[in-house]
C-alpha cells in the first residue's frame, strides 16, 4: 500500500491513471458450491491538469463470475473513485492461486501523451 499518502490514493510511476484491486491475496475455504468474494477496486489519477475518463474491465478466470464486469468512471485532476466488486469462485475449482486483473483503459480527448 505504498501508493497511500494521507490524503487518499494516488498512483506512482509516471501512468496517467491506475487501478488497484483489494485486498492483494484472499483465501477461500472449499466446500461451498458457489463462493463470492468482495474486493475494493480504486482507479486513481497521476495527472493535474485534466479529467479522465475511461473504464475498469475485470478479468477472471474461466468459469468465475464478477460483478460488475466493466466500470466506466471520469477521474478529476488528482481524484480517486472506489467501488466494491463481487467475485464469484465456482465450487469445483482446485486449489490453487488464480489472478484476478483489473484492466483500465483512459478514452477521451485528454489522453496525456
Amino acid at each position: 500500500r505504498y501508493w497511500l499518502h494521507n490524503r487518499g490514493p494516488a498512483p506512482l510511476g509516471g501512468l496517467p491513471a491506475v487501478a488497484h484491486l483489494h485486498p492483494q491475496r484472499v483465501s477461500v475455504d472449499a466446500g461451498a458450491d458457489l463462493r463470492e468474494v468482495t474486493l475494493r477496486l480504486t482507479a486513481a489519477s497521476d495527472c493535474t491538469d485534466v479529467a479522465l475518463a475511461g473504464a475498469v474491465e475485470l478479468v477472471c478466470p474461466d468459469g468465475w463470475s464478477v460483478a460488475p464486469v466493466k466500470l466506466p468512471f471520469t477521474l478529476e485532476a488528482g481524484g480517486h473513485r472506489e467501488t466494491d466488486v463481487v467475485v464469484g469462485i465456482p465450487g469445483g475449482a482446485s486449489p490453487g492461486r488464480y489472478p484476478v486483473r483489473a484492466q483500465l483503459r483512459v478514452t477521451g480527448p485528454d489522453v496525456p501523451g
